[in-house]
């Protein structure tokens, strides 16, 4: 079942939340593709906007947590309560690592990843409002596979 002090360890903790950005993620975009209410996209709309906005490197923590928000009201509105509770346990790790851990992007970077996430964000928004479960899965596939790559680099850069 591994050691929990792993979790002191952010490069081998990354890669195990690996199971988020391979299965849980994917298949929650799948599962709540064409059953999302008015309310759940309103509130995916509003993700993105904020997302898109421009912010100072100063709230870039913020704007992590802002960008999990997508992702935990897909966890509300899915219909499986197991892939329900696995996504938002990892995302409250999600949450701690953001709020606990000093990373240190490259500005440029963080900014790519920003305008990635949106981008994810804006596709997966219509997948999904288009309830078509095999495009909303590819896309997260795609997403949570650059926002690994964007985690490691950070990670990788600390150690530098």
């Amino acid at each position: 079942y591994g050691d929990h002090r792993d979790l002191h360890y952010p490069l081998r903790r990354q890669r195990q939340m690996c199971i988020r950005d391979r299965i849980i993620e994917p298949e929650l975009a799948a599962s709540v593709a064409g059953h999302l209410d008015s309310e759940d996209l309103e509130l995916l709309e509003a993700s993105v906007e904020h997302c898109s906005e421009d912010h100072p490197p100063a709230s870039q923590r913020e704007q992590r947590i802002q960008e999990l928000d997508f992702h935990h009201v897909l966890a509300d509105a899915c219909p499986n309560p197991v892939l329900s509770f696995f996504a938002k346990f990892i995302l409250s790790l999600l949450a701690r690592l953001f709020i606990q851990e000093q990373l240190n992007p490259d500005p440029e970077l963080s900014k790519k990843h920003q305008m990635n996430g949106v981008n994810y964000h804006q596709n997966l928004l219509q997948a999904l409002k288009a309830g078509a479960p095999d495009p909303a899965r590819q896309l997260m596939t795609e997403h949570m596979e650059s926002a690994e790559m964007y985690a490691l680099s950070c990670l990788n850069r600390e150690k530098e």
